[in-house]
């Protein structure tokens, strides 16, 4: 029970890092952190996802990275897995 909640405050926390270093639409910030604390991942994802396709994306082009850490986080907190093989590994045959 404490390594979960100890796993949520690290979640949370790293949302708010990222709130306060990048400028952003607090909007979606405030969807996806209410997703987050009420253990809704998927929706959170769908958030992101939804809002990169959109015209004014989530994340810039230089916060690419802070992109896949974040929703490759929140996919595996919501069970979510990749449906492609990794380029280092072969696949089974």
């Amino acid at each position: 029970m404490l390594k979960k909640t100890g796993c949520k405050i690290i979640l949370l926390s790293s949302f708010v890092f990222f709130v306060i270093s990048c400028a952003g639409g607090p909007v979606v910030y405030k969807e996806i952190d209410h997703a987050v604390e009420s253990s809704n991942f998927k929706t959170a994802v769908d958030v992101i996802v939804t809002g990169q396709k959109s015209g004014k994306p989530v994340y810039s082009e230089k916060n690419a990275i802070m992109l896949f850490l974040d929703k490759g986080l929140l996919e595996y907190y919501a069970g979510i897995t990749a449906t492609h093989h990794s380029p280092c590994r072969k696949p089974n045959a």
